[in-house]
């Protein structure tokens, strides 16, 4: 696939995506978000915080049980970092990605993680350097992983652009 193809296909799930969140026109705050995912997901979404991971580069962590969705990021990122990760698990919630291969020693280094255990689904954001996905950063999406990875990170994008659209709004609300 040319990587005109690949933007191209990109950009189209990424639109289908945030209209599947349904959200509101004019402002957008995370909550807002917060709520359209779990009304998409058709239960409550839970936001864990995670104090560190050891022996891993994983900025967050988009998993499914059975009884809910959540999204895992570390206490330690900036707000506004924080937010792009969140909204990065969100463009796969709302794309419908049933999650990514984990390897084994990821796993592992995920136990810590609350609700790991019972995930049916996991989808791990991954630090770019030295990753698998570097490549979808520089738009140039390789295989599935990396085409599910760009989908994500051009949701977050957008929906981030309309956070910090609104002073005191979305993204602010982190700074509190």
């Amino acid at each position: 696939m040319s990587r005109a193809h690949a933007e191209v296909a990109v950009d189209t799930a990424a639109t289908a995506a945030i209209e599947q969140l349904n959200l509101p026109a004019g402002s957008l705050s995370w909550a807002t978000i917060h709520r359209a995912s779990e009304t998409l997901l058709g239960k409550p979404v839970r936001i864990v915080r995670v104090d560190s991971l050891e022996a891993s580069r994983v900025t967050g962590l988009w998993m499914e049980t059975p009884q809910y969705g959540q999204i895992t990021d570390w206490t330690g990122s900036h707000p506004v970092f924080k937010t792009f990760v969140r909204l990065h698990e969100v463009g796969h919630l709302a794309s419908g990605h049933a999650g990514c291969g984990v390897s084994p020693e990821l796993l592992e280094a995920l136990r810590a993680v609350p609700g790991v255990d019972e995930a049916e689904t996991i989808q791990a954001r991954v630090s770019s350097a030295g990753s698998p996905f570097a490549a979808v950063l520089g738009g140039r999406p390789t295989g599935v992983e990396d085409f599910k990875e760009a989908v994500a990170e051009e949701v977050a994008r957008r929906l981030m652009r309309r956070l910090l659209r609104v002073p005191g709004s979305g993204v602010f609300e982190f700074f509190r």
